[in-house]
This record gives structure tokens, C-alpha cells and sequence, in this order.
């Protein structure tokens, strides 16, 4: 993992593909996390994943991440963002009204 300060410092060199922002130990503000990635497809599902799911566009990021899955099912990351998302995505539409 690395942090956006250390991706740009590697950018063309590292494929990388973003994860998620965190607060770290030390800041107060998220930082924007990176992983190693050599597969183009993968980084581009995952960022417009990540995109989506910012944009409360729960059912497009949803297909996203199953897309994911389906071509990196190694990938551990997009299982834990479906499970997450899956429950938050439920008790938002709760609070909202939302529920289908």
C-alpha cells in the first residue's frame, strides 16, 4: 500500500490502482491509498467503482465491484467494499426512505 504522496513519486514507473482513502495514524485528514496493479482493466473498474460509489451511485458501483470479481476473484478488496457497501447502502436507504 502506499499513500497518493508516494504514488506520485512513482507514477510511470508502478502501475498502481487506487483502494479507498483512509485516516492514518497522525493525520486528521483521509489520504488517498494505492496498491500495485499491472492489469489496466482492473484499475480502470476499480476507479470507476470508488467513483460511483462517492457519487451514492450504490447499484452502479455494486456492478462495478461484481465485475471486479469476476476477472480478479483473487482480489480481496472488492469483497469487502460489496459487503460494507451492501450494509451501509441498506441503513442509508432505512434513514432516507429509500428502501426497495
Amino acid at each position: 500500500m502506499l499513500s497518493g504522496d508516494t504514488a506520485r513519486q512513482v507514477e510511470g514507473r508502478i502501475a498502481l490502482r487506487p483502494v479507498d482513502r483512509v485516516i492514518v495514524k497522525g493525520k486528521s485528514q483521509a489520504v488517498e491509498v494505492f496498491t500495485p496493479c499491472e492489469n489496466p482493466e482492473v484499475t480502470k473498474l476499480t476507479e470507476q467503482a470508488i467513483r460511483l460509489f462517492r457519487d451514492q451511485k450504490w447499484d452502479a458501483a455494486e456492478s462495478c465491484l461484481r465485475e471486479l470479481l469476476a476477472i480478479a476473484p483473487q482480489m480481496a478488496s472488492p469483497r469487502s467494499i460489496l459487503n460494507v457497501s451492501q450494509h451501509s447502502v441498506t441503513r442509508l436507504r432505512q434513514r432516507t426512505g429509500m428502501v426497495r
